[in-house]
């Protein structure tokens, strides 16, 4: 073994033949090991070059992530490294109950959790230990389980016919046991119709890939008409006299009512539906998936009392989306290109008293992360301010 220009001193109690000998390094740094073999017939040498790091302290890691979807860990592997044996901490309770780390094989373990024992969102800090010989060092990792509370037919959201919903995401969505679709067709024209979506490449068997879900109550006019304009959205609306029938795999227990992929005159191929006829005071549920094999994303929920026309609502309907709504300790606004220039964001109470404010240069589809944590819980209105227009959208800290 050999570092130049130092080398290891073998310790003491190490003898001839030892199989695990321990050693001492004079200086930190990458050493190369030798094994020299002889016999009768003959010598070999096998040399590992930079094979052993070593450091006055040690220097674990872990491949996390901040934040993980509640359906990615079935299996997750995680590697570590920076030592031979390591243990994990989970900080949170509620995690530590529902979530298994178990060692894989060396320098993998893997993450394990039941997605029906998880029914909110949870973050946890998870403490790495590792230990080598008489070393032991730890790293901290901030750990997000994201579960998308709409992603169950059970849990859909209420809108009301006459409002438009900003900051809605597929993100973290699941396809739920004999959740259903409309029916699809290989020919181009079901992109367009009113009762069925397209054909993926992608996506085979036309099931529904990561949706969510909504419900609404027809209007006294009768008929509906809504958009979902954002990303490439399809859409569907079903008939039923409860949620669960829609999940019972029995046809003759829903209808769907409508259905559309891709509006013809919608930019970014979102999801319309101009006009259906509903029943006033009728409960109805409303699916929302990525089209496209599966496509992710944010958008926009407009819902009228009459005939909607698309083309002017997809152009206006997601300058500004905040995320999450209702929100906790942050706010994500995803700003659109089309208001280049200089812009100002502010968050306004009840009370009318401005209690942030925020100013940024608009070069492109931005991201703008938020602060509210100092905020106390009620209503504010959040105001995007540029020299093209004051957009404003009601939102929720809890």
């Amino acid at each position: 073994m050999d570092h130049f220009p130092f080398n290891p001193r073998v310790c003491e109690r190490n003898q001839q033949h030892s199989q695990n000998p321990v050693l001492q390094f004079s200086k930190e740094g990458t050493y190369n090991i030798s094994l020299n073999a002889k016999n009768s017939l003959g010598s070999d040498t096998k040399v590992k070059r930079s094979f052993i790091a070593a450091n006055n302290q040690l220097v674990v890691e872990a491949s996390l992530q901040p934040f993980y979807c509640f359906n990615e860990l079935i299996d997750l592997p995680v590697k570590v490294s920076g030592a031979k044996d390591f243990t994990w901490h989970i900080e949170d309770t509620l995690l530590r109950n529902v979530l298994s780390i178990e060692e894989h094989a060396p320098g993998t373990y893997y993450f394990n959790l039941n997605p029906n024992d998880v029914d909110s969102s949870l973050q946890s800090a998870l403490e790495l230990t590792g230990s080598h010989g008489e070393c032991t060092s730890g790293k901290s990792y901030q750990f997000n389980v994201i579960v998308n509370q709409i992603d169950n037919i059970e849990n859909a959201q209420l809108v009301e016919v006459g409002n438009t919903y900003h900051g809605l995401t597929n993100y973290c969505a699941s396809v739920e046991p004999n959740e259903p679709n409309p029916p699809f067709s290989i020919e181009d024209s079901s992109c367009f119709s009113r009762s069925a979506w397209c054909f993926d490449i992608e996506d085979a068997n036309g099931i529904v890939d990561n949706s969510v879900w909504f419900t609404f109550v027809g209007p006294p006019s009768g008929y509906i008409g809504l958009e979902a304009p954002g990303f490439d959205t399809q859409i569907a609306i079903y008939e039923a006299q409860k949620a669960e029938d829609i999940l019972s795999g029995n046809q003759n227990l829903y209808k769907i009512i409508a259905a559309n992929d891709d509006y013809v005159d919608t930019i970014n191929f979102g999801a319309a539906i101009a006009s259906v006829k509903v029943e006033p005071g009728k409960q109805y549920w409303l699916q929302v998936d990525g089209s496209n094999g599966g496509e992710l994303g944010y958008f926009s929920l407009v819902l009228t009392p009459h005939t909607l026309t698309p083309v002017l609502l997809s152009q206006t309907a997601n300058n500004l989306l905040v995320f999450p709504n209702p929100a906790n300790d942050y706010l994500n606004l995803v700003i659109d290109s089309s208001l280049a220039g200089s812009a100002q964001v502010r968050i306004v109470n009840a009370q009318g008293h401005v209690v942030k404010k925020h100013l940024f240069s608009i070069t492109e589809n931005i991201s703008i992360p938020i602060d509210i944590s100092d905020l106390i819980a009620g209503t504010y209105v959040v105001q995007l301010i540029s020299a093209r227009e004051v957009t404003s959208q009601v939102i929720s800290i809890k």
